[in-house]
């Protein structure tokens, strides 16, 4: 009896009571509520640095085509100056005559360097003269054709007085295209976009998204003063803004860009 009596008195003392149990169980609360906190910390740290990286790669991709475009132009070649839009000669390709042909200039393939070849749809060329750059349509279709010493060339069809201009000098030649870089909204984004000016041409975007007045410009003259024509341009102002995408605590990633593009200005 006595025995059965200890063992049902060691039986009674196994387990957890009550109180043990609500312990553990607000012990375990607070760990997990600190771990969730952690990790709504580490994620939301984590959607600022994405949010950040993107916004600072569309900074630095708009920054960098407006600068390639703007910082090879001379003075002449910005057209319908606006802060979020501007209208630019775009250099597409640059080279040197080696002939003349009957209504076309002859452009030595050996001395062109761009990314495509002209096109009369959309490009004209400029050459110098009296220490500018004179434009010049391209009249029809651009195609093979020999320079003056049999080296493989591009047959340019210009106008005959163009053509007697040139002579038989080697002169330097530019293909050019005038293109309209602007702020533009797509899909609830705004974007820094690109077109051609030919007909048909679309506007498509190089660099984004951004926000409302995301992208700003302003045209400064020799002084430093407002510029409101494109021949007195000396420096473009280029200002970016982006913040983030989300709302609320989301939406506090938010940083800024400002350049000054100086043009080229040197004569041909």
């Amino acid at each position: 009896m006595r025995r059965e009596a200890r063992g049902k008195r060691r039986e009674g003392r196994e387990g957890f009571t009550l109180v043990e149990v609500l312990v553990a169980l607000v012990v375990g609360a607070i760990v997990l509520t600190a771990i969730m906190r952690t990790t709504i910390v580490a994620v939301r740290g984590a959607d600022r640095t994405r949010e950040r990286i993107r916004m600072q790669s569309a900074m630095r991709e708009a920054a960098s085509v407006l600068a390639r475009e703007v910082g090879g132009l001379v003075p002449g070649d910005l057209a319908q100056l606006a802060a979020e839009s501007l209208t630019v000669r775009s250099v597409r390709g640059s080279g040197r005559t080696c002939g003349t042909d009957i209504g076309a200039l002859v452009m030595s393939l050996a001395t062109y360097r761009a990314w495509r070849l002209p096109d009369a749809a959309r490009d004209s060329i400029l050459l110098p003269s009296g220490g500018r750059w004179v434009p010049a349509p391209i009249l029809g279709p651009v195609t093979r054709g020999p320079c003056a010493d049999g080296r493989p060339g591009l047959r340019l069809p210009v106008h005959d007085s163009i053509v007697a201009r040139a002579g038989l000098a080697t002169v330097a030649l530019r293909v050019v295209e005038w293109t309209r870089y602007r702020l533009y909204q797509s899909g609830g984004e705004w974007w820094l976009g690109a077109r051609s000016l030919r007909a048909g041409d679309v506007t498509q975007p190089v660099a984004g998204p951004f926000p409302p007045r995301g992208v700003e410009l302003r045209y400064l003259d020799g002084a430093g003063n407002a510029a409101t024509a494109g021949p007195a341009v000396r420096v473009v102002s280029l200002v970016l803004r982006a913040r983030s995408g989300g709302t609320g605590q989301r939406a506090v990633a938010r940083d800024s860009v400002i350049a000054a593009i100086a043009l080229d200005g040197t004569a041909p």
